[in-house]
């Protein structure tokens, strides 16, 4: 071989090593990602960041979801007294138009709610189940009238009686309970601190006595459920199968 292809023959093997080198810095790079993310610093100094890609649609969508419940919270708040169907237009979620008032307060009640426990579990499959949930509810309620009014306060006192059945067996209902109570007192919202101090009182008393004020078909009782802080407790298929129940026995399809 003459001397310039020796040359061209190691000119090639350097280039490979040296491709194979970049290729497994790079895998180190993309595992460590996998990890956590890592920063890389591009050649004009700026620095960029590697992560997982379902992590970063996940972040993605929270943000437009928490974004989703401020605006629908903002416009709750300053449209108190005055009907969902004035101003439901203006918020992400039109079709709340259909809502009971009742069901209007524990729905942005429990919403952000939703949104906080998307983020500390990671999934927004929960939250958007919910939120399919909530809208087919409140489409086939709509043509109901009254009848939707007492059938939101039938499902509501359902719930709890399925609520109140954890109650003795699980203290960590309570304190999740007491948790969201302290938080709304803290932030002076978004339940009144009227019925924060109401709830924070009622939860201080033996777990008993505490199923029997929260099963109570009463006008004080299902005032204190339309802003209940046991949100989270069922789950979403808990919750449509009592919803589904409550329906038929009321004889709604």
């Amino acid at each position: 071989m003459s001397g310039g292809g020796q040359k061209d023959a190691r000119k090639e093997v350097g280039t490979a090593y040296r491709a194979s080198d970049l290729q497994r810095r790079y895998r180190e790079l993309l595992d460590h990602a996998k990890d956590r993310p890592v920063q890389v610093l591009d050649r004009d100094g700026s620095a960029l960041g590697v992560e997982r890609w379902e992590k970063l649609v996940f972040e993605h969508d929270l943000r437009e979801h928490a974004a989703r419940a401020a605006q629908l919270i903002h416009a709750y708040g300053s449209h108190q007294g005055r009907p969902a169907s004035e101003w439901a237009r203006l918020t992400p979620y039109p079709w709340i138009a259909g809502l009971a008032q009742r069901s209007l307060d524990e729905f942005v009640s429990e919403l952000q709610f939703r949104v906080l426990d998307a983020a500390q579990k990671g999934t927004i499959d929960e939250l958007e189940a919910f939120l399919r949930g909530a809208r087919l509810s409140s489409e086939s309620r709509a043509p109901l009238g009254g009848q939707g009014h007492r059938l939101a306060e039938l499902r509501s006192l359902a719930y709890h009686k399925a609520i109140a059945v954890r109650l003795a067996a699980d203290p960590a209902v309570i304190e999740s309970a007491r948790a969201r109570v302290q938080y709304w007192l803290e932030q002076g919202g978004p339940v009144h601190p009227a019925y924060a101090e109401r709830w924070r009182s009622i939860l201080e008393l033996p777990p008993e006595s505490v199923a029997d004020v929260i099963t109570r078909d009463d006008e004080a009782a299902r005032d204190l459920r339309q802003c209940t802080p046991f949100l989270g407790v069922l789950t979403q298929r808990e919750r449509d199968d009592i919803a589904r129940r409550v329906r038929q026995e009321a004889g709604v399809r």
